[in-house]
């Protein structure tokens, strides 16, 4: 960037406003960092002038969402964690998206995840109460609603510390050092880390990874994960050639068992019990035909892991699995254990 080119231009103004970090007092950033983020190739003694002047304006236009830290040279900014910033403006309908965003996500995110949201969610509640007021109408808060498709859970508590880490190590590509507490195991295991990406599925956050010298791709879970550091001789991350996070879930990588092979699924299911499947189906090669009065006959290419045999189960007596063979044995056998436990003693 040609560095007597800066000015105060409202575009450099604003580029500046988005690299300030929302950050603890203390954790902020300096002038020169701030300016480097920007992609300023070095910063001299007129570069840093102009930004104090910029954050004397800033100062006194935002008051307390913009936190200085002056107990030490060069100051330190950053916005507050949960500073609600007018900029750029938002429209009815991006207020309304945010509100369902924010009521679904609430029950699958921890508080400390969800935080890093909040100013927007506060930014469009304003919003619709400003709209509300000027319109005279009923609040569109009491309006939107998001409701969960399965039975409510409570989401896992991760450790603030440990989601820091893994955050940083995964943006800057290093190796990272974990405790992590294994099911049913009574002592953590210490392991070496190699982060590829973030999968949220359900209530629960995963990391995938690449686990010490192992070639293979693995998912942690974030929440059993104790304790997280960088190694004093800690490297870059290794990373599988060609590696794609979106193929390695295609390919069933969240699956959580099961063969993970493509099979043409056939099932019959009772017609309440599938409405949904009409509007939201299996597969884009998915073919649903009447089978009778009562049932309809879904066809579809699906993978074989352990979510669709607990998709299939959460049916019921409501389906009965007709190809492939094996699933449909395991379906067999596994309803009639489940008719056991029924039938008393």
């Amino acid at each position: 960037m040609p560095q007597k080119d800066y000015g105060t231009s409202l575009l450099k103004v604003l580029d500046l406003m988005e690299a300030i970090p929302r950050a603890e007092p203390g954790k902020g950033k300096t002038i020169k960092n701030l300016l480097l983020d920007m992609g300023w190739d070095d910063v001299s003694n007129s570069d840093a002038r102009w930004g104090q002047r910029i954050f004397e304006m800033l100062e006194e236009r935002f008051g307390e969402l913009l936190v200085v830290d002056k107990s030490r040279k060069p100051h330190r900014y950053a916005w507050r964690k949960d500073a609600s910033l007018n900029i750029p403006a938002m429209s009815r309908n991006e207020a309304i998206t945010l509100l369902l965003v924010e009521q679904y996500l609430k029950p699958l995110l921890h508080g400390e995840t969800l935080a890093a949201l909040s100013g927007a969610f506060e930014q469009a509640r304003k919003h619709l109460a400003k709209l509300r007021m000027h319109l005279h109408k009923r609040s569109w808060l009491d309006k939107v609603r998001a409701v969960p498709a399965q039975q409510p859970l409570l989401p896992p508590v991760i450790c603030p510390e440990v989601r820091e880490r893994v955050y940083e190590a995964l943006h800057e590509e290093r190796e990272l050092a974990v405790l992590y507490q294994k099911p049913w195991q009574d002592e953590p295991v210490e392991y070496r880390v190699h982060p590829l990406g973030l999968i949220q599925k359900g209530l629960v956050l995963y990391l995938a990874c690449m686990l010490d010298d192992y070639e293979d791709v693995r998912v942690l879970s974030l929440h059993r994960i104790k304790r997280a550091w960088f190694p004093q001789l800690s490297s870059g991350a290794r990373r599988p050639p060609g590696f794609d996070l979106d193929q390695a879930l295609a390919d069933g990588l969240m699956g959580m068992g099961g063969s993970r092979e493509k099979i043409r699924l056939v099932a019959r299911f009772y017609k309440p019990s599938a409405q949904h499947l009409l509007d939201t189906p299996l597969s884009a090669d998915q073919v649903a035909e009447d089978f009778d009065t009562y049932h309809l006959q879904i066809t579809a290419t699906v993978l074989r892991t352990a979510q669709l045999e607990w998709w299939l189960l959460s049916f019921g007596s409501n389906v009965e699995v007709m190809e492939p063979p094996d699933l449909r044995e395991f379906m067999a056998k596994e309803t009639y254990w489940m008719g056991k436990k029924y039938k008393g003693d």
